[in-house]
């Protein structure tokens, strides 16, 4: 809340155009990746649901291909198979750079039950530092902390289904960076969009951190 807030008093020098950090169609519209924005149905594949103005993994669904939907407040993207990753990324006008990469442990086909930092090679870091470059390039990005969920397919495709204008949530933020890149997060987004120096020297993280979920089902509530 207090992000958002924020956001909406200088959301421009975050981002170029800002309702690309609420509105998901607009978004993947700009990027412009065929799977990722669906305009004609083919009822041989798989199709996922998610909001327009959605956030984590809340409002996701596979859909049916033979039902209607509101295209107003939902769009579809194509069920990709492969490795699910997060990746953090830091913008200083318009320089993109990776910060951390984590394996996400789904639990279904959509919500981590566990996320794994780990230290990446260079070769691998390079990879990946450019596909987030490319990426943020083109909506552009200009300044602040960036969250991006990708699926890596077998033949090494890189496919970014989910991008969003802010830090991390889901403790990625608050617990894992400052463990394993001894980064306070929250300080250097601010100081960023408030055209304050950052303390720190960012360096390549040191350490390997997990987070693990735990689901808690409601007794009172009455299984369908």
């Amino acid at each position: 809340y207090i992000a958002d807030k924020y956001n909406s008093t200088i959301f421009k020098k975050r981002v170029k155009n800002p309702i690309l950090i609420y509105d998901k169609i607009q978004l993947f519209k700009k990027l412009n990746i065929k799977k990722l924005y669906i305009k004609k149905i083919d009822l041989e594949k798989i199709y996922i649901k998610k909001k327009r103005y959605g956030s984590g993994s809340r409002g996701i669904s596979f859909h049916n291909n033979k039902t209607l939907f509101d295209k107003k407040n939902f769009f579809l993207q194509e069920y990709i198979e492969g490795i699910e990753l997060s990746l953090e990324t830091l913008s200083t006008n318009a320089n993109h750079k990776l910060l951390n990469i984590s394996l996400r442990k789904l639990k279904g086909y959509k919500s981590a039950c566990a996320i794994y930092s780990f230290i990446p090679n260079k070769t691998v870091y390079d990879f990946f530092n450019m596909k987030i470059n490319q990426y943020l390039d083109k909506i552009p990005v200009k300044n602040g902390l960036s969250h991006i969920e990708v699926i890596l397919t077998k033949n090494k495709k890189v496919f970014p289904i989910d991008i969003n204008i802010r830090m991390g949530g889901g403790g990625i933020s608050s617990k894992l960076l400052p463990k394993t890149i001894n980064l306070d997060v929250f300080e250097t987004d601010f100081n960023l969009l408030s055209n304050s120096k950052i303390k720190k020297k960012l360096n390549r993280k040191k350490k390997y951190g997990i987070i693990i979920y735990e689901y808690i089902t409601n007794p009172h509530l009455k299984k369908k």
